[in-house]
C-alpha cells in the first residue's frame, strides 16, 4: 500500500512542474505579466524549480510504472476501480499528461524573444508571426479545459498576445507616418509648399510622437515655410532701381531665417543676400541725391563704383547722380534776374549807378539812357543824357549777369568734363574772387539796393568749399568718375 501511495504522489509531480515550468516560462520575458493574472513571478519560479528537479529524479520509475499497465483500472493487483484514490491518481496522472502535451505545443510554437540589438524589421517580424501562433495555439484552450493551471497558463498568453497587438499597431502607426512624411517630403520636393505644411498639421503626422520623427518634422516644416517665402520673393519684380518695399520685405526675411534651415537651402540664402546687398547699394544710389555735403557723397559713390558685385550699370548711375549733385546742390545755377537781361550796367564820375538801356547814336557826344525798354517809345531822347566821358565804368553787361554767365559756364564745364586738379583749384580760387568782389560791391551800392531780390541770396563761398572737397578727395573723385588720378 505505501508503494502504491508513493507512485500516486509521484505521478501528481510532472504536472506540478510543468505547469509550474510553462508559467514560468510565460512570465519570464514579462514579470509584469504574471503579476497581472495573479502568479507573482518569484513564486512561481520556485514551486518551478523545486517539483522540477523531484520530477527528474523519480521520472525513470514515474514512466516505468506507465509502461507496465499500473494504472489500468482493471488490473486485479489494484484496489477496485471504483477506490477513490485510485480515481484521484489516475486523473493526476492524466491532467499531468495533458499539461506535458500543453507545454509541448507550447514549446514547438519557437517563440523567442529577438536579440536586443536585432534591427526594426526583424522585431516587426517576429511579433507578426508571434502573434498569429499564439492566436491559433490559444483557439485550443477548450482542448484543456479541466486541466489545473491552464486557464492561469492562457491568461498569460492571451496578455502576451495583446502586446504583440500593441506592439504591431505601433509599427503599423509607424508605416502610416512614414508614408505620411513621404507624401510631404514629395510635396516639398515639387514645390507644393502649402500642401507640405498641410500635411504636417494632420494626423499622422501631427501626432507624431518619436524624437527623432518629431526632429525630423520640425526641419521640414522649417524647409517648407522657408522655401515658400523665398519663391515668393524671387517671384518679384524689382519696381524701378531702388525698391525700397522689396528691399524692406528681404531684409525681414533674413531676420527671420539667418541662416539657411539645411545645407540644401545654402544656395536659395545665398541669392537673396546678394539680392540683398545689390539693392542696398541701389538705395544707396538712389540716395546720393540727397547727400548733405560733398565728402559724404564722394565717400557712398566711391564705394559703390568699387564694388566688383554691381553691374556696370548701377556704377553708371552713381556717376550720374554724383554729377546731377554738382549741378544741382553744390553749384546751383544763378539765374540773373529777367529784369538785368538786354540791359548794360555803368557807373558815372558822380559816382551813380545806371542799369538800363544805354544808346549812343554815331557821332554824338552825349548817351542817351532809359530806365526801361518801352522808355525808347515815349522818350526818343532818352530818360537822361550822359555825356560821353561822364561814365567812370562804361556801360557793359550787369554785374550779376557777368557773374552768372562765368560761374554757370565753368563750374558746367567741369562737372561735364571732370577737369583737372589744376582746373578744380583754379574754379576754387575764382569763387573766392568773385566772393571779394560781390562783397565790395554790395557794400558799394548796398545790399537793400540790389536790382532784384533773387540776388541778395547769391554767394560764391559754398561753390568754392565743394571745390576745396573735391581736391582733398581727389582720389575718390576720379575713382568715382571712372578716371586714374
Amino acid at each position: 500500500m505505501m508503494r502504491y501511495t508513493v507512485v500516486l504522489l509521484l505521478a501528481c509531480l510532472p504536472l506540478a512542474a510543468l505547469t509550474g515550468w510553462s508559467l514560468w516560462q510565460a512570465v519570464a520575458d514579462r514579470p509584469g505579466a504574471a503579476a497581472a493574472v495573479g502568479h507573482p513571478a518569484a513564486a512561481v519560479g520556485k514551486l518551478a524549480a523545486g517539483t522540477a528537479e523531484t520530477a527528474k529524479q523519480d521520472e525513470a520509475v514515474v514512466n516505468e510504472l506507465a509502461r507496465t499497465g499500473l494504472f489500468d483500472t482493471l488490473s486485479p493487483e489494484l484496489p477496485p476501480p471504483a477506490s477513490p484514490s485510485l480515481v484521484k491518481g489516475v486523473e493526476r496522472w492524466r491532467q499531468s499528461e495533458a499539461a506535458r502535451r500543453l507545454v509541448k505545443k507550447y514549446a514547438d510554437l519557437g517563440l523567442a524573444l529577438p536579440a536586443a540589438d536585432s534591427s526594426p524589421v526583424v522585431r516587426r517580424q517576429r511579433a507578426e508571426q508571434g502573434l498569429t501562433k499564439l492566436r491559433a495555439f490559444t483557439e485550443q484552450r477548450t482542448n484543456f479545459a479541466k486541466v489545473d493551471g491552464a486557464d492561469d497558463f492562457f491568461a498569460l498568453l492571451d496578455h502576451k498576445a495583446a502586446q504583440l497587438e500593441n506592439e504591431i499597431a505601433r509599427y503599423q502607426q509607424q508605416d502610416k507616418v512614414g508614408d505620411a512624411l513621404a507624401l510631404a517630403i514629395d510635396d516639398l520636393n515639387r514645390g507644393r509648399y502649402d500642401a507640405c505644411l498641410k500635411q504636417l498639421d494632420v494626423a499622422p503626422l501631427s501626432q507624431a510622437a518619436d524624437a527623432d520623427v518629431v526632429e525630423q518634422l520640425r526641419t521640414l516644416r522649417k524647409r517648407a515655410e522657408y522655401l515658400r517665402a523665398y519663391e515668393e520673393l524671387a517671384s518679384r519684380t524689382t519696381g524701378g532701381p531702388a525698391d525700397r518695399d522689396l528691399y524692406n520685405d528681404l531684409q525681414t526675411f533674413l531676420r527671420r531665417w539667418p541662416d539657411p534651415p539645411t545645407p540644401a537651402e545654402a544656395d536659395q540664402q545665398a541669392k537673396t543676400e546678394a539680392r540683398r546687398d545689390r539693392l542696398k547699394m541701389e538705395l544707396t544710389v538712389a540716395s546720393l541725391g540727397q547727400a548733405t555735403n560733398m565728402d559724404s557723397l564722394l565717400e557712398a559713390a566711391a564705394k559703390i563704383v568699387g564694388d566688383n558685385r554691381l553691374a556696370d550699370g548701377v556704377k553708371q548711375d552713381a556717376r550720374r547722380q554724383v554729377n546731377q549733385w554738382l549741378l544741382d546742390r553744390a553749384f546751383p545755377r544763378l539765374e540773373p534776374p529777367d529784369d538785368l537781361l538786354g540791359k548794360q550796367e555803368a557807373v558815372t564820375k558822380s559816382g551813380q549807378r545806371k542799369i538800363g538801356i544805354f544808346f549812343l547814336p554815331p557821332g554824338a557826344e552825349q548817351w542817351r539812357f532809359w530806365t526801361d525798354r518801352k522808355h525808347r517809345q515815349t522818350a526818343p531822347r532818352g530818360d537822361e543824357q550822359i555825356s560821353r566821358d561822364g561814365f567812370e565804368q562804361p556801360p557793359s553787361t550787369p554785374q550779376y549777369v557777368t557773374w552768372a554767365q562765368a560761374y554757370d559756364d565753368q563750374t558746367a564745364k567741369l562737372v561735364r568734363e571732370g577737369g583737372s586738379k589744376t582746373d578744380w583749384q583754379q574754379l576754387a580760387d575764382q569763387c573766392e574772387s568773385w566772393e571779394k568782389d560781390l562783397a565790395a560791391y554790395r557794400e558799394r551800392w548796398g545790399l537793400d539796393d540790389e536790382p532784384d531780390r533773387s540776388c541778395r541770396d547769391w554767394t560764391f563761398r559754398d561753390a568754392a568749399a565743394t571745390a576745396r572737397s573735391v581736391l582733398r578727395h581727389w582720389d575718390e573723385f576720379m575713382q568715382v568718375l571712372g578716371r586714374e588720378p
